[in-house]
């Protein structure tokens, strides 16, 4: 829909015989990954043709799509690129991969071996956030090139960690020009070039970039 008018214009229309669809981001095209397989609704699943899985970058201008990734297994976008912690079998992933939107190229920025890797969003200057987790202990791992992650924050916990992960808020992380802005059960921190450090005491999320 176009904001200023009102109307509607179609970009972009939905392959015959596949069903479902989701909407992963926008940069200057759209990007959209088709599952393989969607719910019948009687407890089944109507499966999808395999060539149409994956990831698809749609050109918006013109109307046409190409498929980048053949998995439907995806993570989330942020930094001009796609980003998955791939699993292997019921092993929850151990590794950040980052996925170029334009030619699909997969390369591994993080890995931490023994220890699962949650992608939680990127700082402003694009660089993904991430922490890991295993035993009760839990990191938090600014990357800044492959192989090239500082650690900067690290806590031993029973039942659930103070900081509040993506689930809690309901989205990735909120980062603008004054750093990255973390809710937490405590309180509310930020990650900036001083460091990671709480900045009040009333337990929070945070609703978007601070003004």
């Amino acid at each position: 829909m176009l904001v200023a008018t009102g109307s509607d214009q179609l970009v972009y229309r939905r392959p015959q015989g596949v069903l479902g669809g989701q909407v992963l981001g926008y940069q200057a095209d759209v990007y959209i990954v088709f599952p393989s397989g969607v719910k019948d609704g009687a407890g089944g699943v109507i499966t999808n043709p395999p060539n149409q899985v994956g990831v698809w970058r749609i050109d918006v201008v013109a109307g046409t799509g190409s498929r980048i990734l053949t998995s439907d297994i995806v993570g989330s976008m942020g930094g001009g690129a796609l980003w998955i912690t791939p699993v292997s079998g019921y092993t929850l992933g151990d590794s950040l991969v980052r996925i170029e939107l334009a030619t699909g190229q997969q390369t591994v920025w993080f890995s931490d071996p023994g220890r699962t890797i949650q992608f939680l969003g990127v700082d402003h200057a694009g660089l993904p956030i991430v922490w890991t987790f295993a035993g009760g202990h839990l990191e938090i791992w600014r990357v800044a090139a492959p192989n090239q992650a500082t650690n900067f924050y690290s806590i031993d916990y029973t039942g659930a960690p103070a900081i509040f992960g993506p689930e809690m808020q309901q989205g990735l992380l909120v980062a603008d020009e004054h750093g990255v802005w973390f809710g937490a059960s405590d309180g509310l921190y930020i990650y900036d070039a001083a460091g990671f450090r709480k900045i009040a005491t009333t337990s929070g999320i945070p609703a978007g970039p601070c003004q």
